[in-house]
């Protein structure tokens, strides 16, 4: 067993239950206390984050408010894992509501009831692990995006989140197939929209005060499937495991803007959401990209439209053709 798993077994094993039976406000605590360590050491992360903030905040941008917030993003990493020991027994059952609150429930619902099916796009921001719990007793169930060997030594976190009722993985492995029947069941995907892709055409948008590549995805799915795509985070609040998810908006496929359209407008959305709660945002680590190809094989021959379906035009099959070559769908 690689180091990296000998410590992920050990947290999980030993110091996780012990956390557990210490409560949520003596584990925030201690938790705090390693994140404010952490800051001090001035490590490559840190670092890394207060660039990133440079950028995001431009003109804006002061050393002192760089440093408190880089130290705040640090204090919101440590709740995050904290509140992951909790989320099972709190979020799994009816009771849900007493730790989450709702902005634009009502579009939510909407989403829901249009039988359309959706996508649900974030960031890495708040508590994605909150959000997914909150959508899925909303939409029951929500699938998620999820790659079991990105990271081995985390399946152990992940199988407790996907042993949730109303939470569904969708394995990357497997999206090429199951990613048309949820979404042309009328079923709701949650996604981070925030991918960038390294190799081969994108879609150019600023994003955090930085040229962005992002993956045209959000906007191929929205255009195959007639679905809109729900811009969502769940912000953590100053109480402890107390959250609010939000729809900010919602973004449909327009022929004028066109695939491009989407993916910048989700973009610019989340980008707002992310810069009204800085210090939940991960700015220490680059927007990872994952190489994934389904596209090609997801295009549906029929694709729905405000009066019914359609046959695929010419101009439909050749766009998809080209997505064999350039369109992963990124998955977390």
């Amino acid at each position: 067993m690689k180091l990296e798993g000998i410590r992920h077994h050990y947290v999980r094993r030993l110091v996780a239950p012990a956390l557990r039976g210490l409560g949520i406000r003596a584990s925030t605590a201690i938790a705090r206390r390693l994140a404010r360590g952490v800051y001090e050491m001035n490590t490559p992360g840190r670092q890394q984050a207060e660039a990133n903030l440079t950028a995001a905040l431009a003109d804006r941008a002061n050393p002192g408010d760089i440093s408190k917030m880089t130290a705040g993003m640090y204090e919101h990493m440590a709740r995050f894992w904290t509140e992951a020991l909790f989320i099972p027994k709190r979020l799994g059952h009816e009771g849900w509501r007493r730790f989450v609150d709702i902005e634009n429930e009502h579009g939510l619902r909407a989403l829901k009831n249009s039988g359309r099916g959706c996508v649900l796009a974030t960031g890495y921001c708040g508590n994605i692990a909150a959000a997914a719990c909150a959508l899925g007793h909303l939409f029951r169930p929500v699938y998620v995006m999820v790659d079991w060997f990105a990271q081995p030594e985390l399946a152990s976190w992940q199988r407790e989140m996907f042993s949730q009722q109303w939470v569904r993985p969708l394995d990357r492995r497997n999206a090429m197939r199951e990613l048309p029947r949820v979404l042309s069941n009328g079923e709701a995907v949650l996604m981070v929209g925030e991918h960038e892709r390294r190799r081969g055409h994108g879609i150019t948008t600023r994003f955090l005060g930085k040229a962005m590549n992002c993956y045209p995805t959000l906007g191929r799915l929205a255009r195959w499937y007639d679905v809109p795509v729900g811009v969502v985070t769940c912000r953590r609040e100053a109480r402890l495991f107390s959250f609010t998810l939000s729809l900010h908006d919602v973004v449909e496929y327009d022929e004028s803007s066109g695939v491009e359209g989407v993916v910048r407008q989700c973009m610019t959305v989340l980008e707002h959401a992310i810069m009204a709660m800085p210090k939940q945002y991960l700015w220490s680590v680059a927007r990872p990209a994952i190489e994934m190809e389904i596209e090609s094989a997801s295009c549906p021959r029929r694709r729905r439209t405000a009066s019914g379906s359609r046959l695929m035009s010419a101009a439909d099959k050749t766009r998809a053709g080209s997505a064999a070559a350039t369109g992963p769908v990124p998955t977390e």
